[in-house]
């Protein structure tokens, strides 16, 4: 499932591609994933108008126009974007399709359809009404922010990095990737923390992402030391040669490293 740092490799393909042309024809298709619009109405919307910035806030990209709107898109399970030119042959499970005034298209594909597709007048009301916690990218977000967020909570350290509630963008994947970084089991109580553990916590959350972020831009060919290059259970540790294991938790399959995360 895209993450945080895989919706903003998103966002900068986006933006090489797709600002400050004229959307010439837009084709959206009839589904679950175009959310509060009609279909036709989101092509109607679309056509003539041009992407002239963008943003991201978690899993979700953000997309400006030229008439002060906001095409808003999460990519659920399996979504991605596609650039093309005319040429290219027709793809499958493709739910919006946007052709530019340099005859290049612009695919949102999503084969699993957990993804969502919104048209907003205000990004802050979008916010809101999804109940989504900050960025942790964002330069207001700071420690003071993620200590207050974790005042009082008893939940395990999976499920506080994973609520979107509380932190936008981090899944089953960097949630994980976060604590093996760190050496924390993933079913530490957050309250267990001491202050000085938090804030260990909160600058691996920060690097792990802007480091992902950075190796997913350019292949996806992370360090030898990241758990994501061996999330297999009974794998060997890279760090510290002990083994892998995999265990439900928070609902999710969890991965960590039995010897250096007891």
């Amino acid at each position: 499932m895209p993450e945080l740092p895989d919706v903003e490799t998103f966002r900068k393909y986006f933006n090489k591609t797709s600002l400050n042309r004229e959307i010439k024809k837009a084709v959206a298709v009839k589904s679950r994933v175009i959310k509060g619009i009609s279909a036709g109405a989101l092509q109607s919307r679309l056509t003539g108008d041009s992407f002239t910035s963008s943003d991201r806030h978690g899993k979700y990209l953000i997309a400006s126009t030229s008439k002060n709107k906001f095409l808003i898109m999460h990519f659920g399970m399996t979504g991605s974007l596609q650039n093309f030119n005319n040429s290219g042959e027709p793809m499958k499970h493709v739910h919006l399709l946007l052709e530019f005034d340099n005859g290049c298209r612009l695919a949102y594909r999503d084969p699993r359809k957990f993804g969502a597709i919104y048209f907003e007048d205000n990004v802050e009301d979008f916010l809101k009404r999804k109940k989504l916690g900050p960025d942790p990218l964002k330069n207001n977000y700071n420690f003071s922010g993620f200590k207050k967020a974790a005042d009082g909570k008893k939940e395990n350290l999976k499920a506080f990095l994973m609520d979107q509630s509380i932190i936008a963008g981090i899944g089953n994947v960097y949630s994980d990737e976060i604590l093996f970084q760190l050496g924390i089991h993933p079913e530490k109580q957050i309250n267990k923390l001491s202050k000085l553990k938090l804030k260990e916590l909160f600058i691996s959350m920060k690097k792990v992402l802007k480091e992902s972020i950075k190796y997913e831009s350019s292949g996806g060919k992370f360090p030898d030391d990241y758990l994501l290059n061996y999330r297999k259970n009974d794998s060997e540790c890279p760090q510290c040669g002990g083994k892998i294991k995999m265990k439900t938790i928070a609902g999710r399959s969890s991965y960590f490293c039995i010897n250096h995360q007891k």
